[in-house]
């Protein structure tokens, strides 16, 4: 059900990113499917846990960042905005701390992105002078980061009710501290300079699970390509919602990237993934509208590029699961099961204490 539901999350988001595209959404869908958490389930049978297996953890966090960015620009664009912007704006901020509860490695790294994304597009939206644009910026970091505070406030009581609240703060500085630092669990990233100099080094796989060397740095190529794309975007212009809403993913998924980098394996390697892939997406359908324009002939180069990038993708070495579940399905190999479920009443759990 997570998964359904981080799916239903990257869909939604994806839809507008792709300007409104089915055969680019039904790709993006592909892509998310093969090229993120929910690769474990691909081949359940040979996974020893699936606990990794979880696209709502980076799912919530781009739901947070999507939904702040997109109460922001439906803002009113006088000053100061009005109160009902403001209460929306602080409920997105407490639904960054549910994403930050449920996730920390995730959720906050999604709160800091969210909050930089809604300042800049807040502070070149309204129309005033310097220091009413400044005012407007303090109240909408002020409902966003008070919604965050107050939410917090809320559950912190709830623990203190039951005497924990100490316990819970010493909990999450302890996981962040230790996710933030790298200290926990830290091997060498599978890329460095001397991978460029030598071709095979490149198709290394390293760690456990799979995953050629040069696909780790997939997601980071991704990032410099967006942030070259928003910078011209910005230098022409022509800076919406939907760039404000990449500037969030762009953000967000850089920040969030460190989680992949803390092991060199598929697994923390795909619960980094989902931001570079909705990029990825906003990416390829901005190329398939460029046109070069020979004389009065618009050639349509950009949608050639973009069609090669929808071949190549497929050839990831992580679409094999994908490529092979759907052929199983297709040959009949794989069926739903049926006939009464199997029931063990006296096997215990994986997770209870014997």
């Amino acid at each position: 059900v997570l998964n359904l539901i981080g799916l239903g999350i990257a869909l939604h988001v994806g839809w507008k990113l792709v300007h409104k595209s089915v055969w680019l959404i039904l790709w993006c869908a592909c892509l998310v499917v093969a090229y993120s958490p929910t690769w474990t389930l691909l081949d359940y049978r040979n996974e020893v846990s699936l606990g990794w297996a979880d696209l709502a953890r980076p799912g919530w966090a781009v739901l947070a960042v999507a939904g702040a960015v997109t109460a922001v620009a439906e803002a009113p664009s006088e000053l100061p905005g009005n109160r009902r912007f403001y209460l929306r704006l602080a409920g997105w901020g407490v639904g960054a701390l549910l994403s930050t509860l449920y996730s920390q490695e995730h959720g906050l790294c999604a709160f800091g992105a969210a909050t930089l994304a809604v300042l800049a597009h807040r502070w070149w939206a309204v129309r005033a002078t310097f220091v009413r644009r400044l005012l407007e910026v303090f109240r909408t970091a002020g409902a966003y980061i008070g919604g965050f505070a107050g939410g917090l406030l809320v559950w912190l009581l709830a623990y203190a009710a039951k005497g924990c609240a100490g316990l819970f703060l010493h909990t999450i500085w302890e996981m962040t501290r230790l996710e933030a630092s790298g200290a926990w669990g830290f091997t060498p990233f599978p890329l460095r300079v001397a991978s460029f100099d030598n071709a095979a080094l490149l198709t290394d796989v390293p760690g456990v699970g799979g995953g050629y060397a040069w696909e780790f740095g997939a997601g980071p190529a991704v990032f410099l390509l967006t942030g070259a794309a928003l910078l011209g975007r910005a230098a022409r212009g022509k800076w919406d919602a939907r760039a404000t809403l990449m500037l969030g993913l762009l953000l967000y998924g850089a920040t969030s990237f460190r989680v992949a980098m803390h092991r060199a394996d598929v697994y923390h390697l795909l619960s980094g993934t989902l931001a570079p892939a909705l990029l990825l997406a906003a990416l390829v359908a901005d190329l398939a509208r460029a046109l070069l324009r020979v004389r009065a002939v618009a050639v349509p180069l950009g949608a050639a590029a973009a069609a090669v990038v929808l071949w190549a993708s497929p050839r990831l070495s992580f679409f094999d699961r994908f490529v092979g579940r759907w052929s199983a399905i297709a040959r009949f190999d794989e069926v739903a099961s049926s006939g009464e479920p199997h029931l063990h009443p006296d096997l215990p759990r994986a997770g209870d204490v014997v």
